[in-house]
């Protein structure tokens, strides 16, 4: 959740997402346009039929580069304005010379982040044989 105090990983990670969509619903190839207009489908039937399946792997694609971003974003607003939370656990162990407990935390911390980004491998590579 985020407000007043708590970071939030939307802002930066909406960028590459918003990139990826707009680049994303355009993926259509244009003989296939053309196919549902001769058809007479509806914009919207386009849009669920062709734009949307053609525009998967592109999004997932973005998602899976969002992610670390994401979760560099939300570590670095624990860091700057937060009462709790990974980026101040990182924080006070850097203060307190608690040499241990900082690397542990930053290796979970990119540990996370790379199995999120696998993950997202992994699901990019099974939309992208699907609809490509």
């Amino acid at each position: 959740m985020s407000g007043p105090g708590r970071p939030s990983p939307r802002s930066g990670s909406f960028f590459v997402s918003y990139i990826a969509g707009c680049t994303a619903i355009e993926s259509a190839a244009p003989t296939h346009r053309d196919l549902f207009q001769i058809f007479g489908a509806s914009p919207l039937r386009r849009l669920w039929l062709l734009d949307v399946p053609s525009a998967l792997p592109a999004l997932v694609t973005g998602l899976r580069q969002a992610v670390p971003v994401a979760f560099l974003g939300t570590i670095l607003g624990e860091w700057f304005g937060s009462a709790h939370g990974l980026g101040l656990l990182i924080l006070s162990a850097m203060e307190n010379f608690q040499i241990a407990l900082l690397w542990s935390t930053v290796i979970l911390c990119c540990g996370l982040s790379l199995i999120i980004f696998v993950l997202l491998g992994y699901v990019e590579r099974i939309v992208g044989r699907h609809y490509r």
